[in-house]
């Protein structure tokens, strides 16, 4: 009785080991779960990066977007995206630039404040990135999705770009995925 495999203690011990990897494959493969550890990877990242310098330092990686930001929230439209005064520009999508000039409406031009929100709220965007992966590759009926949404959530050139510049990447690669 011992060795008939349905019976035995080794026959139980693989089919307990089995459904532990099953379950483990489950939870792998949540978006959530994904999602949760490419915000932890972001978060953690801007903050070690904004701890050792300045959040001011995230101004001149980023001028362009923040100068059309500060055009648009002082009241003189969509103008000169460079440090000198260049005129209208139609060099950069207003979208995000209006966005920019919201939060410096609110938060104040270059402020800590509005840079720490706009380094956020890209971080967040990024993340959200893993749901609409997941979901294209439940369509192909493989873990695919999963796959490619947890190089998305801890590869650090996809985990570094919202914090490092003030670009609208993290929201173009949220939108394409939509």
């Amino acid at each position: 009785m011992l060795n008939d495999s349905r019976g035995s203690l080794h026959g139980y011990a693989a089919r307990l080991r089995s459904s532990h990897v099953a379950s483990a494959c489950t939870i792998l493969r949540s978006p959530w779960l994904i999602a949760a550890a490419a915000v932890a990877a972001r978060l953690r990242t801007a903050g070690i990066l904004y701890r050792t310098r300045e959040i001011q330092s995230l101004w001149p990686t980023g001028f362009e977007m923040g100068r059309l930001g500060e055009s648009l929230a002082t009241g003189h439209g969509l103008t000169s995206p460079f440090p000198v005064a260049t005129g209208l520009s139609c060099g950069k999508a207003p979208d995000f630039s209006k966005f920019v000039a919201a939060v410096f409406a609110v938060l104040g031009c270059y402020s800590i404040a509005s840079g720490w929100f706009l380094v956020v709220a890209q971080n967040l965007a990024s993340a959200l990135v893993v749901f609409p992966l997941t979901r294209m590759g439940k369509r192909l009926g493989t873990a695919a999705g999963a796959v490619a949404a947890w190089i998305w959530a801890l590869h650090p050139d996809f985990v570094l770009a919202g914090s490092v510049h003030l670009w609208e990447t993290c929201f173009s690669a949220l939108l394409m995925t939509a």
